[in-house]
């Protein structure tokens, strides 16, 4: 048996919301928590009513809350007792995902775990001031040579970006927390590690330049397994003109504008899985829109992506969209997308026009064809929808050119819906053509031709309910 606490250093950010102690042989060690910010947004109800796509800004007032995290590494050959002790008094817990059985004494929470588990624990069903805990296997020391830059215990501010190239690898040791941004170009790379990585020392305010805090592309067989990612100015993790990526057990917490968690960008063979992601926009987004960037490897599509096992929370905007950012004048396809066995904690989505717990919006000019969402379960949208599938000209110049062949399969939302799903086409020329949903479940309900709360307009064929 073994344990690593990591030892993080960066006393700043301790966060004295919670106590978190681990009861091991007869010995308790205490886990250090730190703070993240989170986005928190809301909207006069006289402003969302309003047909038509919402103003990003109009009728606004954001908060920005501190939530909590603690990690440490264990090797679970026996179980582990967690005793959580909130600052605050409280009425009643919840601990999402799966089922934590737990009990309540002198004011402290106690569970045993007796297997990795990614964790929120929420006070009074507080989603703003809760606790991420994050229970890791033990991690492998990284073998030293040449091509590995490692990042040892302890704080290190990046003076400029840090650049991986071909056949180099990036370590961040556990404990060590990285200022910075890190890009990646080239073959056979990866970044790898329990450290941390952080943008709050990067520009934030969005009307001047921001930067990924990491961006790989033009990458082939690209490995990025293990870090945590926070305070990210804008998108936290970017995967643009790559072939042949794995994203493994990645964990993010961000709030800033555009926070976006994971945008796979114009790239194929794409696995992402074991992610944990909350940020304060879209959790994993789909493109194939072109940036500005001389080099074009690997054409305009975005297929054989592949997003499973993973747990995510938008504070503002999708858990897994599809489009509608693509590439007019050139042949834009999303093909063969597979999302299963996800849990979302939450979706909130403001503007009327642009919501989806699984979301595929269609512009310019994209062919989007092969879709699929299988064993996903949906806990919470404080506004949105959980379904939408339509032709879009928002935040693009045309609206696209062909949806067809989606599949939604056990698919459980626990909640209150607030606004109905939608499959809508635009015109004769833009159908919505061979949607299948079998054995989704509303608030219990299933969802059947009899009974549903999708809306289906005429622009559709072969949407069958099984």
């Amino acid at each position: 048996m073994k344990l690593d606490l990591y030892d993080n250093v960066l006393e700043e950010n301790i966060s004295n919301d919670y106590k978190v102690e681990l009861l091991i042989d007869n010995r308790v060690e205490e886990v250090k928590c730190f703070h993240a910010v989170v986005r928190r947004e809301l909207y006069d109800e006289t402003t969302v009513a309003k047909p038509g796509c919402v103003n990003l800004f109009e009728g606004r007032t954001t908060y920005l809350p501190k939530m909590s995290y603690c990690r440490f590494g264990y090797t679970f050959d026996q179980p582990i007792k967690i005793r959580i002790k909130p600052l605050k008094e409280f009425n009643f817990i919840r601990i999402r995902p799966g089922k934590v059985d737990y009990e309540i004494s002198n004011g402290a929470i106690e569970f045993v775990l007796e297997k990795p588990s990614k964790l929120s624990i929420e006070i009074d069903g507080n989603l703003f001031e809760n606790l991420f805990l994050f229970a890791e296997e033990m991690p492998i020391p990284q073998v030293e040579d040449n091509n590995v830059i490692t990042f040892k215990k302890g704080v290190h501010v990046l003076q400029e970006d840090l650049l991986l190239k071909s056949g180099q690898t990036l370590y961040l040791e556990p404990g060590s927390f990285v200022y910075g941004c890190v890009r990646a170009i080239g073959e056979n790379i990866k970044i790898v590690g329990k450290g941390i990585l952080c943008g709050s020392k990067l520009n934030h305010d969005a009307n001047l330049p921001r930067k990924q805090l990491l961006k790989a592309s033009h990458c082939e067989n690209l490995l990025i397994k293990d870090i945590f990612m926070i305070d990210s100015p804008t998108w936290t993790l970017m995967v643009y003109d790559c072939k042949n990526v794995v994203i493994d057990n990645v964990k993010q917490i961000s709030w800033n504008e555009n926070g976006d968690g994971i945008d796979i960008c114009k790239s194929e063979n794409v696995e992402v899985k074991n992610v944990f992601l909350r940020n304060s926009d879209d959790n994993i987004s789909i493109k194939s829109r072109k940036y500005p960037d001389n080099e074009n490897l690997y054409g305009f599509s975005c297929q054989n992506i592949y997003v499973h096992d993973s747990v995510f929370w938008a504070d503002k905007a999708h858990c897994m969209l599809v489009g509608p950012e693509a590439t007019m004048g050139q042949k834009s396809e999303f093909k063969n997308i597979r999302f299963e066995n996800i849990v979302c904690l939450e979706h909130c989505e403001f503007m009327n026009e642009y919501q989806g717990v699984m979301a595929i919006f269609s512009a310019d000019e994209s062919i989007i064809d092969n879709v699929s969402w299988k064993n996903i379960e949906i806990y919470n949208t404080s506004f949105g929808r959980l379904i939408s599938i339509k032709y879009t000209s928002v935040f693009a110049a045309a609206i696209g050119k062909t949806v067809k062949n989606i599949q939604y399969e056990n698919i459980k939302y626990y909640g209150n819906q607030i606004f109905p799903d939608i499959i809508f086409g635009y015109d004769e020329k833009h159908i919505i053509e061979n949607v299948t949903i079998k054995d989704m479940y509303v608030s219990g309900t299933k969802q059947t031709e009899q009974h549903t709360g999708i809306r289906i307009n005429e622009y559709t064929k072969n949407i069958r309910f099984i």
